[in-house]
């Protein structure tokens, strides 16, 4: 058993010395309870039936019931405790893996494929699942199974030989189990990551992708490659664990078989009563119950090592903290020194030697071709993901210095893929302002032009927001994510794209709003090749030039919109 394994089943089984005394001695008591049945055949068949007075019978019955009764008590109680302990590790091993999946660094997000994430929250389930309080209260068994063997020990020593030779057999099926258990599960696990993504595939694409472009004919293919992969070693799988139970169950009968044989043969000896003999198979079956459910157990514990494997790689991934500097009055000065970026894989950089000095209150546009770099600027000035080289500098502050969260709270960022959280529409304006005054809201559903829409549904600012907003139009989508950039109210304007899918109203929209945020003095970044917003650049950064890119300074004399600025 591997060391992450063992910390965990000690840290739920043991979570304090009192906790872990109180589950031992319930636990001790099930056991010295579970010899009711075989004491009360036993007493039953050798002084009831000897002799036949029913009073004896009426007192071995009551007797058996209340001691039944306290097993069952008992059982309950150590159910109980170990459900609240289960409970309570469960929710916080799901906060912490949450927590560290949210806070993955912006670089090394990127390089996590979907299905990767997928198998981390499937470890998470197999985790919960495998060290379930039924589980584990099987392990508290385990030790008490001697009590057992000693018992039998002394009423018969050849069936206590025969118990403890089916014990040893069993612990080597285990062994066995779990090491196969461990050669297919992964593979198993990650081809139903590898599944789910297909099916994701599916689901979230459009109607028109999957049936214009012929996609389904592709998906149809990709799925039948993993299904005949995924179905051979999974019946292989199964096929390994059907054969395990049925050992397990033909070893119970074989046992039965050895004890009641050698039994009766001490019987017919004179070594042995019928009673005893009796009283021993029971209890050879409860000896031997425990190790057969650890063998039936060693599939999840398999699942749960690999699962704390993979959450202990996640933990180790680099997280963002929410620690740093924080500028008292902010200009909103931006600096290039040196600036260069490469993602990691690629032959060459996006750009390198990149070095800028850009005054408070300035329009910047960014241009190139597609996969120029462009949007990876914004993500790197959003603080989203950090320069391979060089610095980003604001206010003379490195960037990487500063207070996530408050950087957050000084730019308005507004991406060109656009993607929201599973929450209302207000839900997904306000997730970064949550106190956010009801007049703020009302400005930003008015600047952004949502009004309208808002005003034709029935749930309004409510409506939900589900599947990353796929059930509302993209124009729609487009205006809830220029409001949720405009809440943060910020001095770093941040667009990738602002005009793209929509109409003349919506355009007219974006320059209303950059119009005002230039005369508020914002610095304005705007990957675009809208020319009515090139017009009002005092900066032009051409990523079409390598290694470093080309920049050209000009004097607007124009609004975004194509006309005179004020003043």
């Amino acid at each position: 058993m591997q060391q992450l394994l063992r910390e965990a089943l000690i840290q739920r089984m043991f979570p304090n010395r009192l906790i872990g005394t109180e589950l031992l001695l319930a636990s001790f008591f099930v056991s010295i309870f579970g010899f009711t049945l075989p004491l009360f055949v036993m007493q039953v068949l050798n002084r009831y039936v000897s002799h036949g007075i029913d009073g004896t019978l009426f007192t071995l019955a009551v007797g058996a019931l209340l001691a039944l009764s306290m097993e069952f008590s008992y059982k309950q109680l150590r159910l109980r405790i170990m459900g609240i302990i289960c409970s309570h590790a469960d929710q916080q091993i799901a906060r912490s893996t949450f927590a560290d999946l949210v806070h993955i660094k912006g670089d090394t997000l990127i390089k996590l494929p979907n299905h990767k994430k997928q198998y981390l929250m499937q470890s998470l389930e197999s985790i919960q699942s495998g060290l379930s309080a039924n589980n584990l209260i099987t392990l508290f068994d385990l030790p008490f199974a001697v009590l057992f063997i000693l018992v039998l020990w002394i009423l018969s020593q050849p069936v206590a030989i025969v118990v403890i030779c089916c014990i040893i057999f069993t612990i080597l099926l285990g062994t066995v189990d779990n090491n196969l258990s461990k050669t297919h599960a992964p593979k198993i696990l990650h081809q139903k990551t590898e599944k789910q993504d297909v099916i994701n595939s599916v689901l979230n694409s459009d109607f028109e992708t999957l049936h214009i472009f012929n996609a389904q004919g592709y998906l149809t293919h990709l799925w039948q490659k993993i299904c005949d992969k995924f179905y051979p070693l999974n019946k292989l799988y199964q096929r390994h664990q059907g054969l395990m139970q049925n050992i397990s169950q033909s070893l119970v009968g074989l046992q039965s078989v050895a004890v009641i044989s050698i039994g009766a043969l001490l019987v017919v000896r004179g070594d042995l009563n019928v009673g005893a003999l009796i009283s021993c198979n029971i209890i050879a079956q409860k000896a031997l119950q425990p190790f057969m459910k650890m063998t039936q157990l060693n599939n999840a514990l398999s699942e749960v090592e690999s699962g704390l494997s993979a959450l202990k790689q996640l933990k180790a991934l680099p997280k963002t903290e929410d620690s740093g500097a924080q500028i008292p009055e902010m200009r909103g000065s931006i600096r290039f020194k040196d600036l260069g970026y490469q993602y990691e894989g690629d032959p060459s950089p996006l750009f390198e030697s990149f070095d800028l000095s850009i005054e408070p209150g300035s329009i910047v546009i960014i241009q190139g071709d597609n996969g120029t770099g462009k949007t990876t600027l914004l993500k790197l000035l959003a603080g989203v993901i950090s320069p391979t080289r060089g610095q980003v500098l604001v206010d003379g502050i490195d960037l990487r210095q500063l207070k996530p969260s408050f950087w957050s709270q000084q730019i308005c960022y507004l991406p060109q893929e656009l993607c929201f959280i599973s929450g209302s529409i207000l839900d997904n304006v306000a997730s970064h302002v949550p106190k956010l005054s009801g007049e703020a809201l009302s400005d930003l559903i008015g600047m952004s032009g949502l009004r309208p829409f808002l005003d034709k549904t029935k749930e309004g600012i409510a409506t939900k927001m589900t599947d990353n907003g796929h059930a509302l139009a993209l124009g729609v989508r487009r205006r809830i994510a220029i409001a949720r950039a405009m809440a943060s109210n910020g001095k770093i304007i941040l667009f990738d794209e602002p005009t793209d899918a929509l109409d003349m109203q919506g355009q007219a929209t974006v320059y209303a709003l950059l119009n005002k945020k230039k005369l508020e003095g914002a610095t304005i970044f705007i990957a675009t090749h809208d020319p009515n917003i090139i017009k009002a650049a005092n900066y032009l950064i051409n990523l079409n030039e390598k290694p470093a890119p080309k920049i050209l300074t000009v004097t607007a004399v124009n609004q975004p919109n194509g006309g005179k600025q004020n003043g």
